[in-house]
């Protein structure tokens, strides 16, 4: 596995548990479903399956998701996890700081942009990490 560079933004995996709450708003689902889920939404973040499955056990110790073991029969068990009333305020108070995130990244990326003009010898700051 490529070394994890924060100057490529690869920490942004710290974004799935409120993804994870995110997509249980809309209802229960297990875990592999859910793991799913994320990655079609593209809102994975480039987390492992097991960070996803640690984010989910602490997501859960904390309050803000319940699960449940679900058997139909002749199908293998799987867990089911459900947001809660706790996970919900954890979502709206996510919504305001990544409110607060997107007008920093805007102005960080602005900055960022108008310090690459000053360097043409680099194509706009060409990736060359």
């Amino acid at each position: 596995m490529a070394e994890k560079h924060p100057c490529k933004g690869d920490y942004l995996d710290k974004f799935v548990q409120p993804s994870i709450l995110a997509v249980l708003s809309g209802g229960p689902a297990y875990g592999l479903e859910l793991l799913h889920e994320l990655e079609r939404r593209h809102l994975a973040g480039g987390a492992d399956s097991a960070g996803f499955y640690r984010a989910l056990k602490k997501l859960e110790s904390g309050g803000k998701l319940v699960s449940a073991w679900e058997t139909e029969a002749g199908a293998r068990p799987r867990r089911v996890y459900s947001i809660t009333e706790k996970g919900r305020l954890c979502l709206r108070n996510w919504r305001l700081t990544l409110r607060g995130y997107l007008l920093d990244v805007r102005r960080v990326s602005e900055a960022v942009d108008a310090a690459c003009e000053n360097f043409p010898d680099m194509e706009g700051c060409a990736n060359e990490l």
